[in-house]
């Protein structure tokens, strides 16, 4: 090319404008076969298979402006279905070269090579990156050229090929070349040869640029019309899992293995990160029905092997997974996963529950825990959702109902009879709720006391292709949320109610909860519910995913909605789909949350007198943003028992004075794994006799407060302010005989006011407003 260009110079000195006479390709004056097999081309003009093509048609635009152009590329290669069509908006002036050029930078598929002379710019190789692999460069002669924004600038057309073989790729110009047809009228594909270069053909509203191959066998004509789609952007994965959730798949059964999507807090997808973060490798095992983050780890079960995975919970690297769970080479099938300890997690399967001891490299029991595995009277072994609560797990067993065990040493102490059991919840207090179809049992944790009730609406028992079961509690309110239908099979509910749990423990239906079902994708089917209902405790939406109902490809259609949780109005809607943008069996089981934060214990110090004590709930002295503080495991203990001693349900404790000293009470908590420890002082003081120690003239006024309080009556002593729990509030020094405390970033509610001047005392009860 290099030597025709200064063939082209030397005859433009020689010949002035004589060569616009000539054939030419590209607005290059060309001779001999060349040129004749470019007269015979154009003389003949490429006929279309079809007219119906029009600009309405283009999906994939690119440039922004009033006026409208097309690009039309057929490569003429058996690979190619039809000739691709783009769309490029502009304003003001603009070329044919400037239209190919930007289409090829904004879509990473599209790349050409083109050589600049005096004559313009020529295009003499185009190609397409028809797997969509990534691996666009050009090699000539073997040497690697890379392409820059979509452009590679280089004349030896003859010579190039595309690295990757697997692309749409045709280069050259003695040996074939690209010839260009327009049109300005919105012709698409357009017929007109154009004897002009890319770079000097001026664009107007309307026009459209068409380039086909031609390798010298004559005529050519414009296949089918196709329309590009827009390229899909698959994201790179985040590197760290903390800023949205997860969503753990059955995935396709028969094609594909289980598999976890993440949803980012933008509302971001990223498909199959599982395999992704494991070097594009499946991991899950086959049917993939329930995942938790407990601690450190992700914790995934699938029916099939692999039953249990255990990932990173943050980069979800896999560390270890087991085939089989128990001893048996034909073991459980995967069920619900639960952390009950720092150093232990219990494995449900349909053999009962096995224990894991995480300490010991994730070492797996080979019998299942006594009395969860066969039972000889109700010939069941499965166990499905389990939860801890204070000091005891409750696990779901079919058949049976609600094993309550001892995870210090792990065996059933209790069992809650009720067939129709299928899976369990706990509110924000600690109940626990299991679900009994159209019944559901309340059960105290500390107590072990149950009640039964009737549900508004029956729940669909999942035993007999076990999944989580859908309800689940709000985080901020007394409330239940649960999935029910007409249907009687998994999966074919369609509503969601809202329970409002009354004082006394009874349910009621919210009437202000309204959910109804959006469209499905296909005229005269519906949306149902696939997998469990959960509370995003990030954003505070009810997710829901559902499916087209029906079978075979209806599966492949899936959403996820975020529900309002006080009105039951889906505020969004995202369509799940393939990297790719396509339909695809997810067959999603439930969203999974990140823990993000640490918990914190709030209680802050206690005083007491020598013949008091107080009762504590665990959950009033534990915030965590992440997890219900009813779930976590709070132990605690006494410095010195000869100060104060503290005993406790694992639900609550209490703190009771022995003598006058000071000690620490010493709490440790386990919030889903996560582990705290604080130090809360108790200040245990001596009762004084009100005859012998009693400090008097001292006047504390007003006894309703606003926001300052004052005492007088006293020139040298020490005034504190308690709460009624025996946590310290305020305090101060008293020197002037006239002291004022600000009170106002107090709390409303009943305080005690304690004033001790040397050996006596004065106390008051106080009402701030």
């Amino acid at each position: 090319m290099k030597n025709f260009y200064l063939s082209v110079g030397a005859a433009l000195a020689l010949t002035g404008g004589a060569y616009a006479q000539q054939t030419t390709l590209q607005g290059i004056p060309v001779d001999g076969e060349l040129a004749k097999s470019v007269t015979q081309l154009m003389t003949a003009k490429p006929m279309a298979e079809s007219t119906d093509f029009t600009f309405d048609d283009i999906t994939y635009w690119v440039g922004e402006g009033e006026n409208r152009a097309a690009l039309v590329l057929q490569w003429n290669d058996d690979r190619e279905e039809g000739a691709l069509v783009w769309g490029y908006r502009f304003d003001g002036t603009a070329t044919g070269f400037d239209m190919i050029k930007e289409i090829a930078a904004a879509d990473d598929r599209l790349y050409f090579a083109a050589s600049q002379s005096s004559l313009g710019y020529t295009i003499g190789g185009i190609g397409y990156d028809l797997d969509g692999d990534g691996d666009i460069a050009l090699l000539e002669n073997g040497n690697r050229i890379e392409v820059v924004d979509g452009m590679a600038e280089n004349s030896n057309y003859d010579n190039l090929t595309a690295a990757d073989s697997d692309d749409l790729w045709i280069s050259g110009w003695y040996s074939g070349y690209w010839s260009y047809w327009v049109s300005d009228d919105e012709t698409i594909p357009p017929t007109g040869y154009s004897s002009l270069g890319a770079s000097s053909r001026q664009l107007v509203n309307g026009s459209v640029d068409g380039w086909i191959y031609s390798d010298f066998s004559g005529e050519t004509n414009w296949k089918t019309l196709i329309a590009v789609q827009a390229p899909i952007t698959v994201p790179e994965l985040p590197e760290k899992f903390t800023d949205g959730f997860f969503i753990q798949n059955e995935d396709w059964f028969g094609h594909t293995m289980g598999s976890i999507n993440w949803v980012d807090n933008d509302g971001n997808f990223y498909y199959n990160v599982d395999n992704k973060a494991n070097g594009n490798t499946e991991v899950l095992g086959n049917t993939s029905q329930y995942g938790t983050i407990y601690g450190n780890y992700y914790y995934a079960m699938s029916k099939q092997t692999p039953r249990l995975v255990i990932m990173d919970a943050q980069t979800l690297q896999v560390v270890k997974s087991f085939d089989t769970l128990g001893g048996s080479e034909v073991s459980g099938d995967g069920r619900a996963v639960l952390g009950v300890s720092a150093d232990k997690v219990y494995v449900g399967t349909d053999e009962g529950i096995f224990v894991l001891d995480v300490a010991n490299d994730f070492t797996l029991g080979e019998t299942p825990i006594e009395g969860t595995g066969w039972d000889e009277t109700t010939y069941s072994s499965h166990i499905g959702m389990m939860a801890r609560v204070g000091k005891y797990v409750f696990a779901a067993k079919k058949s049976v109902g609600i094993l309550v065990i001892d995870p210090e040493t792990d065996t059933v102490v209790k069992t809650i009879d009720n067939g129709n059991v299928c899976g369990l919840t706990v509110d924000r207090n600690g109940t626990v709720w299991a679900v009994a179809q159209s019944e559901i049992v309340s059960i105290n944790p500390a107590t072990l006391e149950s009640k039964t009730q009737a549900l508004p609406n029956k729940m669909v028992s999942p035993w007999g292709t076990w999944m989580a079961d859908k309800m689940c509690a709000d985080p901020d309110e007394d409330a239940l949320y649960y999935a029910y239908g007409n249907g009687s099979w998994a999966n074919s509910e369609t509503q969601i109610g809202k329970l409002t749990i009354n004082e006394d423990g009874t349910l009621t239906e919210n009437a202000d909860f309204t959910f109804t079902m959006p469209e499905a994708a296909t005229e005269g089917r519906k949306q149902i519910l696939y997998g469990k209902i959960d509370i995003d405790p990030q954003s505070g939406y009810l997710l829901a995913t559902t499916t087209q109902d029906g079978y075979g490809a209806n599966y492949s259609y899936n959403w996820l909605h975020y529900i309002n949780s006080e009105t039951g109005e889906v505020e969004k809607t995202v369509t799940l789909t393939s990297d790719t943008g396509e339909n695809y069996y997810w067959f999603p089981s439930m969203p999974v949350f990140p823990d993000n934060h640490e918990p914190e214990i709030t209680l802050d110090e206690i005083t007491l007198t020598d013949d008091e004590q107080t009762t504590l709930k665990a959950t009033n002295c534990i915030t965590d943003d992440d997890n219900l503080p009813a779930l976590a495991v709070v132990e605690v203990s006494s410095s010195d028992e000869n100060v104060f001693t503290v005993t406790g349900d694992g639900v609550n404790f209490t703190v009771a004075a022995v003598a006058a000293g000071e000690a620490d009470l010493e709490i440790a908590v386990n919030s889903n794994g996560r582990i705290v420890e604080k130090s809360i002082p108790v200040i245990v003081e001596k009762t004084v006799s009100i005859n012998d120690n009693l400090l008097t003239g001292v006047s504390v006024y007003p006894t309703m407060v606003s926001n300052t309080l004052n005492i007088s009556g006293v020139t040298d002593g020490e005034v504190t302010v308690f709460g009624l729990t025996g946590t310290k509030v305020a305090a101060t020094t008293v020197t002037t005989g006239n002291t004022a405390i600000d009170l106002s970033h107090v709390a409303s509610g009943a305080y005690i006011v304690k004033v001790i001047s040397g050996n006596k005392s004065y106390s008051t009860k106080i009402i701030k407003l």
